[in-house]
């Protein structure tokens, strides 16, 4: 029987439910304790329609059983310093959370995948903080909760991302902070992609971003008056923002000048790529009232989450994520620094997760092996790479064309099989501008001349399909 598909799903959201609120295995297993209780249930979800078929309590103990082998083999490593919350996965029908795992489904990610994201973003939901600080009360002083988040290189972040703000929004968390890189076109696309995640019909929220957010700007939707922090409020608010000076600047001056608003944010802060730009680069002063002992961006961030000019917010919450999580470990601690004392997750890559590990394998003692899709590229090719970057000659090595020629025909076979999404093929043989620029040129030659004869091209890629699809690769 399969118990990933859709009709059990009331059957495993019980289950998770369970789970969310610390319930062991074993009691899972004998929550329906007769036939009967079980016959009950039943009888309910059929006049709810949301069941219509037969199931025993040997079927129950089964689905028990693969919940708990797919929760024991995507376990999550945290490590944290505080107790957190006792926040449950929401499950009403409008939730936030409910929609957007719905919508993961939809757009093809497996079961296992979608409870691998509730799974670690319920870890992290439960250290989090929505009451950082009251006036007056030392238990609630304004310390920032700061966390870190280890994932894999092209893991599912971004999902991750926005499972969270979902799973924080329906708690109430009200305002979303993501640092996205430093080119402006990027970050409008992780908004725009953002806000297509968030804003899903069904669910009891109103999603509201708010782009480029300072305190001299008119238009209505940076103007306190206009942004509703209510209790009890449907009105949640993002902004995507540069790692970048001014941007940080006007976002800071913004973001505290209220003081009605500023009793009223509950804020959740995500660091995307957090070992680019956050950190501070600079050598620390042993003088503390050296201000230019740290970096601009380092110091609009520290301004930001721990406080500026003596005034403090709601809730302040801050997580960093990056795959690459040694710079934000080891370059400072302290408690105005942004080192991740309240909490560390690492992400578990899911079943379909394809990586550096499953491509190239690893050497013994483990035992992953390599997959046979790698080609060596011959010493030559490799000379005549420097050589173009050079600007020396201009002529693509074979293995070049090769490769170029592959990912038209596996693009063709994608596009023969739906597949809608945009394919691309990433040539990175240099960290300098101008190698890539020549690159560029060579490889726009080798098109074009391909281009002057598109029947012969397409015969050719004809034959390559056919070699590669029968011909196992060497590595």
């Amino acid at each position: 029987m399969d118990y990933s598909s859709e009709v059990y799903e009331e059957f495993r959201n019980s289950i998770r439910d369970q789970r969310s609120q610390g319930c062991e295995w074993k009691d899972i297993h004998d929550s329906y304790g007769t036939p009967d209780e079980l016959a009950i249930e039943l009888k309910l979800l059929r006049r709810r329609g949301k069941f219509d078929g037969e199931f025993s309590m040997q079927d129950w103990h089964e689905l028990v059983d693969y919940m708990e082998s797919i929760d024991k083999k995507s376990a999550i490593t945290k490590l944290t310093s505080h107790s957190g919350n006792a926040a449950k996965v929401p499950t009403r029908s409008g939730s936030q959370w409910v929609n957007y795992r719905k919508r993961l489904l939809k757009n093809g990610f497996s079961e296992t995948s979608v409870d691998e994201i509730q799974r670690s973003v319920h870890a992290i939901l439960q250290q989090l903080d929505s009451k950082t600080y009251i006036e007056n009360d030392e238990d609630h002083n304004g310390r920032a909760v700061k966390g870190l988040v280890v994932g894999n290189v092209q893991s599912g972040k971004t999902a991750n991302m926005a499972g969270l703000i979902s799973m924080a929004a329906d708690l109430g968390f009200n305002y979303f902070i993501i640092f996205s890189g430093i080119i402006d076109n990027l970050r409008k696309q992780t908004e725009d992609r953002m806000y297509d995640d968030l804003k899903i019909p069904g669910t009891n929220l109103s999603w509201n971003r708010i782009a480029n957010p300072s305190s001299a700007e008119r238009a209505p939707e940076h103007k306190w008056a206009k942004i509703d922090l209510s209790e009890g409020s449907k009105q949640r608010y993002f902004t995507v923002c540069l790692k970048n000076t001014v941007r940080m600047k006007q976002l800071k001056q913004w973001l505290y000048k209220s003081k009605s608003a500023r009793a009223g944010l509950k804020v959740l802060i995500i660091d995307d790529e957090a070992d680019q730009g956050s950190i501070n680069t600079k050598v620390i002063s042993n003088d503390e009232n050296d201000e230019n002992d740290r970096t601009q961006i380092n110091q609009h961030m520290l301004d930001i989450v721990n406080g500026f000019q003596d005034k403090k917010l709601r809730a302040v919450n801050y997580i960093s994520y990056t795959a690459t999580p040694f710079a934000n470990i080891l370059n400072e601690v302290g408690d105005e620094s942004l080192y991740p004392r309240d909490f560390i997750v690492q992400l578990t890559p899911s079943d379909d997760y394809i990586g550096p590990k499953q491509i190239f394998g690893l050497e013994q003692p483990e035992t992953n092996s390599a997959v046979d899709i790698v080609l060596s590229i011959p010493d030559n090719d490799v000379l005549d790479i420097k050589d173009i970057q050079k600007g020396e000659i201009d002529e693509i090595p074979n293995s070049l064309k090769d490769a170029l020629d592959w990912y038209f025909v596996a693009s063709c076979a994608l596009r023969f099989l739906n597949f809608k999404k945009p394919t691309s093929m990433l040539i990175h043989t240099s960290q300098k501008k101008v190698d890539h620029e020549n690159i560029r040129k060579s490889v726009e030659k080798y098109l074009l001349q391909r281009a002057q004869d598109k029947y012969e091209y397409v015969k050719h890629l004809e034959e390559i399909y056919r070699r590669e699809r029968f011909a196992p690769m060497s590595i």
